[in-house]
């Protein structure tokens, strides 16, 4: 018996095909199937091939979950990241417009300085125009790591809450941060407890506040940094709607 394999002849130009095909591999021209010898397959019954389809297409086929939660994991966290960086760069609201026109009838640090110096109890109170024109003179814009600059600070007044906001240009980009304190005075003198950060309108959990707080305003401090050395003789801090005021106790 010859193990010869079967081919298809074509007619036109001799060239011998593989039995599946329909049209010759050479020329294209069709091939005459039935050259080919019957074969004593039985075909497979009809519902036996259903059966055989649908296990072949079923989601619930081994395997297939394990993917598809695989998968759904993968989109979710990939949605979660790109929603995170949206967030990232869009503008905060509640950020104050700094007044260029505004003229302090007293100089912020001015006012500091008698209320430290003064021999008995004494209070000063400070607007948000006041804190923001003593924090424009006092920072400059400038570069900063790996090509973010430093562009303005500004402070919004809330009861009970001061939120400070610091504008960056992160290659040509504005990257908004900010932190809101509540203030605390211990041994007069003056500091704030973490109430919320945020980098642009993605908050930040509580729990990274050590990490994230100093760099969301860094640099704020600076334009207060006379001010924080003399205030050894703070009794209270009261903030209120658009202005903190600051009570000494006597010497």
């Amino acid at each position: 018996m010859s193990n010869k394999p079967i081919t298809l002849k074509c007619a036109a130009c001799e060239h011998e095909n593989e039995p599946e095909r329909v049209y010759c591999h050479n020329c294209g021209s069709k091939l005459d199937r039935s050259i080919l010898p019957k074969t004593d397959d039985k075909k497979e019954p009809v519902e036996e091939a259903h059966r055989r389809i649908k296990k072949m297409m079923s989601p619930r086929r081994t395997g297939s979950g394990y993917n598809d939660v695989k998968i759904g994991v993968q989109v979710v966290i990939f949605a979660v990241i790109v929603a995170a960086l949206f967030l990232v760069w869009q503008k905060p609201e509640g950020v104050p417009e700094a007044r260029k026109d505004y003229i302090p009838l007293v100089d912020p640090g001015e006012l500091w300085e008698r209320l430290m110096s003064a021999p008995t109890a004494n209070s000063i109170s400070l607007s948000e125009e006041d804190a923001n024109i003593h924090i424009r003179r006092n920072l400059k814009a400038g570069e900063g790591a790996a090509g973010i600059k430093f562009v303005r600070a500004v402070v919004d007044f809330q009861p009970g809450m001061v939120t400070v906001f610091v504008e960056r240009d992160a290659w040509g980009l504005p990257l908004y941060s900010s932190v809101s304190y509540k203030p605390v005075v211990t041994g007069g003198k003056i500091g704030g407890e973490v109430l919320g950060i945020r980098i642009g309108k993605l908050g930040i959990h509580p729990a990274a506040a050590d990490y994230t707080a100093d760099w969301a305003v860094t640099g704020i401090w600076k334009a207060f940094e006379k001010e924080i050395k003399q205030a050894d003789r703070l009794a209270e801090v009261r903030v209120e709607d658009g202005q903190v005021k600051f009570i000494s106790k006597p010497l």
